[in-house]
């Protein structure tokens, strides 16, 4: 949600002389002092409208928040529950037990199995080996204590909903306010979408990343369902352990350079992650690329600065996996639904 939001401006007064007012008086800050450099001020405003700072204070905030509330849940739970055992005349470890444990079915061997399957079939895709009799047992083990600890979490949930009935729970614990800042990027970033758009995606990406591919049909039909209102920025934000990121980036923008990044991106995801560099060659024959102007740009890296200014400015956003998005103001981080894209540009349009 956008809304006004303040990192808290320190008080403090210092006076190291006196001052007279005339033509030659300094012009006094309307912000508190937080630096002096040489003969540049810098005030406790300049500091609360830094996109990156106010992000990274309301992070902390909702850490915070997240922190107090899972205190409060627990206390709650722990009052109600001394509340209906008092009531039973029970302790509270038997009423638990009466209540809670005793009525949870334990998982049939049929679901056990077909859990352990999905575990096999996931290491597999991870290139791990299962079919060690140990390593089976393990499995098994662990499906019947995952399926067992659900529906027991589903059980309690059954019972906290049923005592909130009969002794209501009011939280006054109040979120913090997201902060109504503009994400910043650059005017000649790739950009899909209408510039007046009044949400505006802004993409950090990698182009070896398994969930930045992923993410893209989510954003086919998010730029599909709202083509007048909503525009996606791209940034590069390679990861390090992805060896050919930072080269798909740079060729990126080289074809950017031709009006073709978004052709050049889909060709790009399309092959990822197994991407060579020779791939980006092929690439820019297929989109239709002048291949000498193309590859002069990437093989002196061109981009190479832009590149690290992308990965900078997501740094200082507080960007540390991919893919991560800012819908206006709000961040996304991985490859969310439709749903989750669909909900935040909503409340943004329903804005005035």
């Amino acid at each position: 949600m956008k809304r006004i939001f303040s990192m808290g401006i320190l008080a403090f007064a210092a006076v190291t002389g006196l001052t007279f007012a005339g033509a030659d008086a300094p012009a006094m800050p309307t912000s508190p002092v937080v630096a002096q450099v040489g003969s540049v001020t810098i005030t406790q405003d300049q500091m609360d409208q830094d996109a990156a700072l106010q992000l990274s204070a309301y992070q902390v905030q909702t850490d915070l928040y997240n922190k107090k509330r899972a205190w409060l849940d627990r206390k709650t739970h722990e009052i109600l529950y001394g509340q209906a055992a008092q009531d039973a005349k029970l302790s509270v470890s038997a009423w638990r037990k009466k209540e809670i444990d005793d009525t949870v079915v334990p998982p049939t061997q049929q679901e056990i199995d077909a859990l352990v399957t999905q575990y096999s079939q996931q290491a597999a895709q991870r290139g791990q080996l299962v079919s060690d009799p140990k390593i089976q047992d393990q499995m098994k083990k662990q499906a019947a204590d995952s399926l067992l600890q659900q529906r027991k979490a589903q059980r309690e949930q059954q019972v906290y909903t049923a005592l909130v009935q009969k002794y209501p729970v009011t939280i006054n614990l109040q979120m913090p306010e997201a902060p109504n800042v503009k994400i910043p990027y650059n005017a000649d970033d790739p950009v899909k979408g209408p510039a007046n758009a009044r949400v505006t995606i802004v993409e950090y990406t990698d182009f070896q990343c398994p969930y930045c591919k992923r993410s893209q049909d989510t954003l086919h039909q998010v730029l599909a369902a709202y083509p007048n209102d909503v525009k996606l920025v791209a940034k590069a934000n390679p990861l390090p352990f992805h060896p050919h990121a930072r080269p798909a980036a740079e060729a990126a923008f080289c074809a950017m350079d031709q009006g073709k990044y978004w052709e050049f991106r889909e060709k790009a995801f399309a092959s990822s992650p197994q991407l060579e560099d020779a791939d980006f060659m092929t690439f820019a024959k297929e989109i239709g690329l002048n291949m000498k102007k193309f590859e002069k740009c990437y093989q002196n890296h061109t981009y190479a600065a832009r590149v690290d200014a992308d990965l900078a400015s997501g740094q200082a956003l507080g960007v540390q996996g991919t893919p991560h998005f800012f819908v206006n103001n709000q961040e996304i981080n991985g490859a969310q639904p439709y749903e989750v894209f669909k909900a935040d540009i909503d409340k943004e349009l329903a804005k005035k």
